[in-house]
């Protein structure tokens, strides 16, 4: 397995940075594909196989500005993928950072973080 999953950032997706020797996911930017499905399978292939073969910790980014509907579908279920870990006894930690002034990213946090059985920060950022 590639150390490090790379996808560029354009206008409409977001910077997709996967370092399974350190275990840190970092998603930045906008996430509004035509098909969220189609634009995020590939980093589903790659986090599959790294559950097979976790580190101990685990640590996801997200730094999102704005995502679709079918973005925010995506992915949350991609955050829940990682719960087997917990299950694992491994550590994992969501950082969904935020502006402090975006109240809909704000509130699309919590509610991610109400859905979610390891520890999920909100993290209030000045951009």
């Amino acid at each position: 397995m590639s150390k490090q999953f790379i996808i560029e950032k354009t206008k409409k997706t977001p910077r997709v940075f996967f370092d399974t020797e350190a275990g840190i996911l970092d998603i930045k930017g906008y996430s509004l594909p035509p098909d969220a499905k189609e634009f995020y399978t590939p980093l589903f292939a790659v986090v599959e196989e790294y559950l097979k073969s976790p580190q101990q910790q685990t640590e996801l980014n997200f730094y999102i500005e704005y995502f679709n509907t079918s973005s925010s579908k995506v992915i949350l279920q991609l955050i829940k993928t990682f719960v087997v870990l917990k299950n694992m006894g491994k550590d994992i930690v969501c950082n969904w950072f935020v502006d402090e002034d975006d109240a809909d990213m704000i509130e699309a946090g919590n509610e991610y973080k109400s859905i979610i059985n390891f520890t999920f920060n909100v993290l209030s950022v000045k951009e």
